[in-house]
């Protein structure tokens, strides 16, 4: 039996999830030229490119991107720094599709400090400069729910 959702493409089959996922490549990624090459390893483990962008995002949408984070850490005083430098420049979104696409983008993601993931690959490393813990060269939607709310901020028509 396959079902679709109306807000977004989530298809199930028996039990296996077809979604569509958010990932945003990051300024200074951009800036560093490997927005390809992260493409290419998103691609490469099996999610398909459904849609994609070049911008330079406004604060308005930086803010409601990271709202969860912004409503999470108000008061800490890296917030203004996490929008700032989500809006120093372009950014690549695009949106992937495949099975359990959230999770999976997620795992290839990873952290700044796994040479194994994006983020460790193409991050910036403490000391590499004042905002390093902000340049980890991609966003990603952390689940089904944000990818929905995040897909329909760049991309209103999908």
């Amino acid at each position: 039996m396959i079902t679709m959702s109306v807000t977004l493409k989530v298809v199930k089959r028996g039990f296996t999830m077809i979604e569509m996922t958010l990932c945003v490549i990051k300024p200074h990624a951009m800036l560093a030229g490997v927005d390809r090459e992260i493409l290419k390893i998103i691609q490469d483990s099996g999610l398909r490119f459904y849609a994609f962008r070049k911008l330079t995002m406004t604060k308005d949408q930086a803010k409601e991107l990271y709202r969860e984070h912004l409503n999470d850490h108000s008061k800490d005083s890296w917030t203004p720094d996490l929008i700032r430098c989500a809006t120093e420049g372009k950014v690549l979104v695009a949106v992937f599709e495949g099975e359990n696409a959230v999770k999976r983008c997620r795992t290839l993601m990873g952290g700044i400090d796994d040479p194994n993931t994006i983020r460790g690959k193409f991050g910036e490393h403490e000391g590499d400069s004042p905002d390093w813990r902000f340049h980890n060269a991609i966003h990603g939607s952390d689940s089904v729910e944000s990818a929905i709310r995040e897909i329909k901020l760049f991309f209103p028509d999908l």
